[in-house]
């Protein structure tokens, strides 16, 4: 939760220092960034789910630590890899990996295969 409330509050009110330390190209229309970074607020927040102990929060988890994280990890491999964007993104991979991954793990050793 509190990688993703930090990303967000980078996109969305540091986009222009992202940029500079990722060595990022100035987006052409930032609310692309600041809709990324609402985005990201609105999973961050849905972290608090699980917290509240009802049934839906496993789902949740499933989804958004598990699926989302590991899919951006392949996007931001692909990218790096195929598409030249910078390697500063490989820090995302891999703290979106490695969230994905043990968010798994967790959710395996808790309550079995699925959701």
């Amino acid at each position: 939760m509190a990688y993703d409330a930090l990303l967000a509050a980078a996109m969305l009110a540091g986009q222009r220092l992202v940029e500079r330390l990722g060595g990022l190209a100035p987006l052409n229309y930032p609310v692309s960034g600041q809709l990324n970074g609402l985005f990201v607020l609105c999973v961050a927040a849905g972290y608090l789910i699980p917290l509240q102990g009802q049934g839906g929060g496993r789902l949740y988890l499933w989804i958004f630590g598990v699926g989302l994280k590991a899919l951006g990890t392949a996007l931001f491999l692909a990218r790096v890899s195929f598409a030249g964007d910078p390697a500063f993104f490989l820090v995302f991979a891999g703290a979106d990996g490695l969230l994905a991954v043990w968010t798994w793990w967790v959710l395996r050793q808790t309550g079995g295969k699925g959701p």
